[in-house]
């Protein structure tokens, strides 16, 4: 069994940045999402064309609504009918990259699936591979050979793939993030084969690209006392801003239902509230303020629990259950609605059925906690892959 452990791995600058979370629409030329350095006044949101946020003395007041049927005009700076600078009518790029093979998708706001190609892979190979949107523009691959894979959008609409120098250690299967030009590199396993698997490490090692991408830059820093034992099989995710650890197992706790923040302008970890339930291998989502958190593996087998963490309330809340039990899937958000592609839903068993992993693609809806089951199924069943949505 491969060692999939985790040993905390970040780099964080110490002043703010200005992330656009995943869930962002078309907007265009831009959308404010923190406020650091910017002058006060009113811009546009990055969570909706039918909001804005106000900013003031570089603090931010967000989710603020146009009237009914109207959109902001970042160019005018009101709400107006018609925007010049905004539109939720828009279509993005859905990327699926997995062992062998790379997906691309269009899809408009409703969610719904065109199927545009299905190619070799060109530099990563996916499995148990770590993935990161940076804003909406680029999608990140980190394979367990280090190999860092870049997908960007043409103008055009083409998905267009490159290849970063190789990310620095030998550890493998490590989620990660991008704030900016940094990358948050969460975790590490070892590649030897042994059981059982121990988490290693103490240390954050603070990574990021030199200023022309030849190279990566590291340093250290101190984990959170409670898991400086080490952490594997953790999941992380952006919200506001907000770099958020959560479940995973270190060496005294199987099942972990802690959750930890790291924020951009502090640069400090700080201990959250915990969810209802201990989990790992599940996958979680940023959505403006919030961080949803799929499904997993606990004592009581493979789980469809949904919950949701406010970083402004800093609690967790239950949402609607996953319309099946996951754990290894892929998640990406586009709009209103965050899609769960893939995933294993039963154990292995050679004699009975050698596959585990599904081809269903469940789609969730956040203004409504509802879910919908897409007719469109993936090309092939998949798991261990990564999935993110690329917008213009």
């Amino acid at each position: 069994m491969l060692v999939l452990v985790l040993v905390l791995v970040c780099w964080l600058s110490c002043s703010a940045v200005t992330l656009a979370s995943p869930a962002t629409n078309n907007v265009q030329p831009r959308c404010v999402s923190d406020c650091s350095g910017l002058d006060s006044g009113d811009y546009q949101s990055c969570v909706s064309c039918n909001q804005y946020v106000t900013c003031v003395h570089g603090s931010i007041v967000d989710n603020r609504p146009c009237p009914a049927k109207m959109v902001w005009d970042d160019n005018r700076k009101l709400c107006a009918a018609k925007s010049t600078t905004c539109s939720d009518e828009r279509e993005g790029r859905l990327v699926i990259v997995g062992s062998q093979q790379t997906h691309i998708y269009s899809i408009d706001q409703n969610a719904v699936l065109t199927h545009i190609s299905t190619s070799r892979n060109k530099y990563v190979v996916c499995s148990y591979c770590a993935y990161t949107m940076d804003g909406t523009r680029t999608f990140y691959v980190l394979d367990r050979w280090n190999i860092v894979g870049q997908f960007t959008l043409s103008p055009e609409g083409n998905v267009l793939q490159s290849k970063l120098p190789n990310a620095p250690s030998t550890r493998v299967e490590r989620p990660i993030s991008f704030v900016k030009d940094n990358a948050l590199f969460y975790g590490g396993g070892s590649p030897v084969v042994q059981f059982p698997p121990v988490p290693i490490g103490e240390g954050i090692d603070s990574i990021s690209l030199d200023g022309e991408g030849n190279k990566w830059a590291t340093n250290s820093s101190p984990m959170p006392v409670t898991v400086k034992w080490g952490l594997q099989w953790a999941a992380v995710g952006v919200a506001r801003n907000v770099v958020i650890v959560t479940g995973g197992q270190t060496k005294n706790i199987r099942f972990s239902n802690e959750a930890y923040s790291l924020t951009s302008v502090s640069g400090q970890w700080k201990k959250l509230p915990s969810m209802s339930i201990g989990r790992y291998y599940h996958c979680s989502v940023g959505h403006g303020d919030d961080l949803f958190v799929f499904g997993g593996l606990n004592r009581s087998g493979r789980i469809d629990s949904v919950e949701k963490f406010n970083t402004k309330s800093e609690k967790w809340v239950s949402m609607s259950s996953m319309p099946k039990a996951l754990d290894n899937m892929a998640c990406t958000s586009f709009g209103d609605k965050i899609l769960v592609l893939g995933g294993v839903d039963r154990y292995f068993d050679a004699v009975i059925d050698p596959v585990t992993t599904v081809d269903s693609i469940f789609i969730y809806t956040v203004s409504t906690d509802t879910w919908e089951i897409s007719p469109t199924k993936l090309p092939e069943k998949m798991g261990y892959h990564a999935a993110g949505i690329l917008t213009n």
